[in-house]
């Protein structure tokens, strides 16, 4: 909790820091789905590489991602923090993608286009999470917001899945809102 508070205040006490790192791998087995989420997007958040306790979650992550309390949420923001670190850790982000098919349904338009900028992000073109990212999107497009547009449109041009139907739907949501300059600038550019 303590990593999670620095991060949403944008303060950074690396000594803090390396210490929760340190605790967090030694009790790292300890965790909930969603302290690995928490404690992944913190450091992401803060730009902290930290390899040994990425990896520590990665691990923990691999043993408890079928647990019922690994929820969208936590694979999208898991996903969303090693692609904000630049850290391609191929068995964790296939994993994800398999259990973020499986839970498709209860992915939140937040969810879907953290997904899909986080597979953009690391160049990972996974087919079967792709389609059904842009099924799923398709059903709740009024739910996304300027940036998840603008990020989900980034993403499928960035890794050239060229889904018309979920584009199609994009433009249509996005003329309905006033979306700010980096938004429209993604925007033309995965129109382009």
């Amino acid at each position: 909790m303590t990593a999670w508070s620095y991060a949403t205040l944008r303060g950074v006490d690396p000594p803090l820091m390396d210490a929760i790192a340190s605790r967090s791998i030694a009790t790292i087995l300890e965790f909930a789905p969603l302290d690995l989420a928490n404690t992944a997007w913190s450091y992401a958040t803060l730009q902290l590489l930290d390899e040994p306790l990425l990896s520590a979650i990665a691990c923990a992550s691999l043993r408890t991602m079928g647990a019922p309390g690994f929820t969208a949420q936590a694979l999208a923001n898991i996903a969303w923090a090693y692609a904000n670190v630049r850290l391609h850790d191929g068995p964790l982000l296939n994993a994800i993608a398999e259990a973020s098919i499986a839970r498709i349904s209860q992915c939140k338009a937040q969810d879907l286009a953290n997904l899909s900028w986080s597979f953009a992000a690391l160049s990972l073109r996974h087919t079967p999470l792709l389609a059904s990212i842009a099924e799923s999107s398709i059903k709740q497009i009024s739910q996304f917001t300027g940036q998840g547009l603008s990020n989900s449109v980034w993403a499928f041009a960035t890794i050239g899945c060229f889904d018309e139907p979920l584009l199609d739907a994009i433009a249509a949501a996005a003329m309905s809102l006033s979306l700010h300059h980096q938004e429209l600038s993604n925007m033309a550019w995965a129109f382009a």
